[in-house]
């Protein structure tokens, strides 16, 4: 349905956040609940999950693709018409099993996973902004550029959909996605030389985001560096452990060549550069 309530527009997540004059109403709606012309998909996930929970549902996973409409700018651009892509997920990451006490509920990274499988495994950036009505927001961003949005509903929106789980919202431009489809699930060869790995373990403020050491992950130009994997963090609100201002983050990084295998002199000169760049480019201490 590409009319929805006045009440749905707190549930909106569109790429541009909405400003007065951005709606584009129907002059003579047959119910208030066909009043407007949707700015985002959202609303409409939101309500299929409201339908789904009351039918006894446990967990949720939805999309849609289809068009949103609005203004800009407050109302000097009128009548503009976009495609998006919108995602919702809440509930178990796992179908239950017999061979698990507990299943694991669905979080960030879930949602983080299922829109870089989407974009055939390119790597995507969580950009923390704050949106109004949600408890976490922010831009998705791909090579820097941004491409959507994603966001946590509130706790207290949870609770009157009857969602007794965290509840993840996402929204992408459809028109950038297919742009990349070109640039999706290109087959490599397997590597033919060994791989070595280094560990580093940071000490950096408790406000940092992982996106920001993505981001400065993504500014050190090595070719031997191939990936780098998050395994561990620790933090500790007591202060006894280490300060409660500070948190520990451990990466685990793989160099390789394409030309033969790597000698440990070559290894450990990447290894160094990589800590310097870190050092330059994060308040970061190495444990």
């Amino acid at each position: 349905m590409k009319l929805i309530a006045e009440s749905q527009i707190r549930d909106c997540l569109p790429i541009r956040p909405l400003i007065d004059g951005d709606l584009v109403k129907v002059a003579r709606p047959l119910s208030e609940d066909h009043a407007i012309l949707r700015p985002s998909l959202t609303p409409g996930l939101i309500a299929t999950a409201e339908n789904n929970l009351r039918q006894g549902a446990k967990t949720l996973r939805f999309f849609e693709a289809g068009r949103q409409f609005r203004n800009a700018g407050g109302g000097k651009a009128t009548d503009l018409e976009a495609d998006s892509l919108a995602l919702l997920m809440s509930g178990g990451a796992q179908p239950p099993s017999w061979s698990r006490e507990e299943n694991r509920q669905i979080d960030l990274y879930d949602l983080k996973s299922a829109i870089q499988a989407l974009l055939g495994g390119n790597a995507i950036q969580f950009s923390p902004r704050p949106r109004e009505g949600f408890l976490i927001a922010g831009d998705i961003q791909l090579n820097g550029k941004p491409i959507g949005t994603y966001a946590q509903a509130l706790p207290s929106r949870a609770r009157e959909l009857d969602c007794s789980t965290p509840l993840y919202l996402a929204e992408l431009d459809l028109k950038k996605v297919l742009s990349l489809a070109k640039d999706f699930f290109q087959v490599e060869a397997l590597p033919q030389f060994p791989g070595s790995s280094r560990d580093i373990a940071m000490e950096l403020p408790v406000t940092t985001t992982n996106a920001e050491i993505e981001k400065a992950l993504a500014k050190h130009n090595d070719p031997l560096l191939v990936s780098a994997t998050c395994f561990d963090q620790f933090s500790d609100s007591s202060g006894e452990k280490m300060p409660a201002n500070k948190k520990s983050i451990a990466y685990s990084f793989t160099y390789r060549s394409s030309e033969g295998t790597l000698k440990q002199k070559q290894i450990d000169a990447s290894h160094d550069k990589l800590r310097a760049h870190l050092e330059k480019t994060l308040p970061v201490a190495f444990r």
